[in-house]
């Protein structure tokens, strides 16, 4: 469990996404996807 997971609830999807961005793909949602 990352601390992105953990935060997952508390984060709005557009923050999630960014982060997702950002780290390479890997977060809360799974591997990132084209826009």
């Amino acid at each position: 469990m990352t601390a992105e997971i953990r935060d997952f609830p508390r984060r709005p999807l557009t923050a999630v996404k960014s982060d997702t961005d950002r780290i390479g793909g890997d977060s809360a949602l799974g591997p990132a996807r084209p826009a």
